[in-house]
């Protein structure tokens, strides 16, 4: 369910991270702790396929033209999320490359297993923190698309 507030994220710190200011989409609600993608050469909330741009790290309202406001965003490191939808991750579907995260709006993470979900990819699993668990807490380490890994 997309994000009506802000929400507090939990950061890992034993994953390397990078923090950026990009341009945001004219008009465009950001709340920090959204999953972020990029449209047209700026930031607005996932709305299902796109191309991951990070998690917003401050609460902002994108000005009259893209770009007019930026908006701090977590473009690299680690996250503990919920998984939603009744979705579970094993240990065995850690390090599987059909098996990924994918965000289907600016709250909502779940496992794409190669044509389950329509989302957009933001990572990867790295721990299954509550392995088979429905709705399961998961760590996830993601990297934009615009930054090299």
């Amino acid at each position: 369910m997309a994000l009506s507030a802000p929400k507090v994220r939990e950061y890992l710190v034993d994953f390397p991270t990078v923090d950026q200011r990009l341009p945001v989409k004219a008009a465009a609600v950001i709340y920090a702790g959204a999953y972020l993608e990029w449209t047209s050469g700026a930031i607005d909330p996932v709305s299902g396929a796109g191309t991951f741009a990070g998690v917003a790290l401050e609460t902002v309202t994108g000005g009259a033209v893209d770009g007019d406001v930026t908006c701090l965003v977590r473009v690299k490191g680690a996250m503990r999320v919920n998984l939603a939808g009744g979705d579970s991750v094993a240990l065995s579907d850690i390090g599987v490359a059909a098996t990924v995260p994918e965000a289907t709006d600016d709250d909502t993470i779940r496992k794409e297993t190669g044509s389950a979900i329509t989302g957009t990819g933001i990572g990867k699993f790295s721990r299954a923190a509550e392995p088979a668990i429905a709705n399961g807490k998961v760590d996830i380490s993601f990297t934009a698309a615009h930054i090299a890994a």
